[in-house]
């Protein structure tokens, strides 16, 4: 019932549009492809060396690379809801954990905080305007319900990480804000250090083993598990398939369609997001590889602001990787790089079925990540930081008649720009609420010289300490005097943390952000520009907490 009142909305917004038959004809499709938690460890980006991305590197021919992108937020939840509304999080009040009520009966207001239930998504602004619209797989974040957004949502929760170890029950297929599995010990092959932080990985031939937890009841079993149900594997040719399998699948049948409207199709991968499971066949890409680990310097952690790390899951993680030995930090580096290469598997069979269909020249596609992820550089394996790792994200854009394909912009853009993109390539009004990034036209028809009208910095927010106001209710936007704030140009990186602490790096000498220049006195002009830069940004409106 839900989803034919959103088609009588996209039917009733054509009207009112006014749109011709031949005016909706030459408009472009759109394919939306975001992953979750991956970094830069694609072919040709400059990430891990030994990545294996062939689908997304034959894109890269194709399209244009926006080489310094950024997310607004790196971590899931606040990172979509600001680039599906086209606001920055300092203007949604959304930063983070904590912030994000989810469980009311109204599946729009698990997705619409109070903040932002008065904001048109991307995805409701074509719906309203004529296009039919598909989704599958992760698109917003896990604790909110996706089909409400989709005219033709075929109804799976495929924004799950499956399959997992978790036991019978109603906390299977969900994950605490600390990071840690609901009362499920990890399985027997996973290290001691790794399995008290509640972390595991391997490939679905590994069936796990599962002991069961005395401390809350949860018994033991041998399988995969989804979603409360047995995932059933008994070989590689003989199993369930894998959500991102299932969602890539979905958007190859649709691209097999007739469509008299044009569409809008996005497509979420959970991997590489923990836990890094995937087929045997991915792992097998690196087993007779010696994995190389990240840049890494000893004690890189000593000139930052204090504000910004001690004690975090990304930390412990980390920690727990080093002492298991015998070198578990590559092999958790082996199976990231095997789940990257998953992704790019299921990439690669929609790129194929869309290169091959009537819609290959009139349909623009966007590839994208929700946020990066470190692979220990400062001591992390994790988002949640302000740090190139973390907020650096992979960007392409394809159109159609594109003359610029395989060609690398460098000039600092974030996702926030995704949505006035898609509007104006699209012939779309811009929402209610307006929208805070540029279209990015200039740039993908000249990148190098393109005359932008967007800022020279491009802005990204983690949340600082919740308030006591927020404590006693998350619904409560966060006031951003409160939260911590970088901005990158196109040679500096400056970081604000909410106690005032400072950081600022020169990529040109120190693309590895290993050294601190905030206090050097040579550095001090910059300084004060990328503050001008982050306080220009800043000012847009932004809630204040009561």
């Amino acid at each position: 019932m839900k989803n034919k009142k959103i088609l009588a909305a996209s039917l009733a917004g054509t009207t009112a549009c006014g749109l011709c038959a031949a005016e909706q004809a030459v408009r472009p499709n759109v394919i939306f492809i975001i992953a979750d938690d991956l970094n830069d460890s694609i072919q040709g980006m400059g990430g891990h060396p030994q990545a294996l991305t062939p689908n997304i590197t034959r894109f890269m021919q194709s399209a244009v690379w926006f080489s310094a992108a950024q997310c607004n937020a790196p971590l899931c939840g606040p990172s979509r809801a600001s680039l599906l509304t086209g606001k920055y999080p300092h203007s949604l009040g959304y930063y983070g954990w904590g912030q994000n009520p989810a469980g009311q009966k109204n599946h729009q207001e698990t997705f619409r905080r109070p903040v932002i239930k008065d904001c048109t998504t991307f995805i409701q602004e074509f719906a309203q305007n004529g296009y039919t619209v598909f989704g599958t797989g992760k698109i917003t974040h896990e604790c909110h319900r996706d089909a409400w957004l989709f005219d033709n949502a075929d109804g799976q929760r495929r924004y799950a990480f499956s399959p997992v170890t978790h036991g019978p029950g109603s906390a299977d297929g969900l994950v605490m804000p600390n990071g840690l599995l609901r009362g499920v010990k990890a399985p027997e092959y996973t290290p001691a250090p790794l399995a008290k932080e509640g972390r595991y990985f391997g490939p679905l031939s590994r069936v796990p083993n599962v002991p069961p937890n005395p401390k809350t009841g949860a018994p033991g079993y041998r399988g995969w598990m989804e979603w409360g149900k047995p995932f059933r594997y008994e070989s590689e040719t003989n199993r369930d398939l894998m959500a991102d399998e299932k969602s890539a699948r979905f958007a190859v049948d649709v691209l097999k369609q007739k469509h008299e409207q044009p569409f809008l199709l996005t497509v979420g991968f959970c991997r590489p997001h923990e836990p890094l499971v995937c087929p045997q066949k991915y792992f097998d890409l690196f087993k007779d590889v010696q994995i190389q680990l990240p840049p890494y310097l000893e004690n890189d952690l000593d000139d930052c602001a204090k504000a910004l790390y001690g004690n975090s899951v990304g930390e412990k993680i980390f920690e727990a990787l080093k002492e298991s030995g015998s070198g578990m930090w590559q092999e958790w580096i082996r199976a990231y790089l095997a789940c990257v290469a998953f992704m790019d598997d299921q990439f690669g069979q929609i790129l194929q079925t869309l290169d091959s269909s009537p819609y290959a020249t009139n349909t623009i596609v966007i590839f994208t990540s929700d946020n990066g992820f470190h692979m220990g550089e400062k001591n992390m394996i994790n988002k949640m930081t302000l740090w190139n790792e973390s907020t650096r994200v992979p960007f392409l854009i394809r159109v159609p008649e594109m003359k610029t394909g395989g060609r690398n912009c460098s000039n600092p853009v974030s996702l926030i720009d995704i949505y006035p993109t898609l509007t104006d390539y699209c012939g779309l009004s811009a929402p209610k609420q307006g929208l805070e990034g540029h279209s990015l036209r200039p740039f993908i028809e000249n990148p190098q010289n393109g005359h932008w009208t967007g800022p020279d910095a491009a802005l990204s927010v983690w949340m600082g300490p919740p308030t006591a106001a927020q404590r006693a209710d998350c619904s409560v936007p966060a006031d951003k005097k409160d939260q911590n704030f970088s901005v990158v140009s196109d040679r500096y990186r400056y970081i604000r943390a909410y106690d005032g602490e400072e950081e600022l790096y020169d990529h040109a000498s120190d693309p590895n952000e290993w050294h601190n220049l905030a206090a050097n006195p040579e550095y001090k002009t910059v300084l004060e520009e990328m503050k001008v830069r982050m306080n220009q940004i800043l000012s847009s409106g932004a809630p204040k907490s009561p």
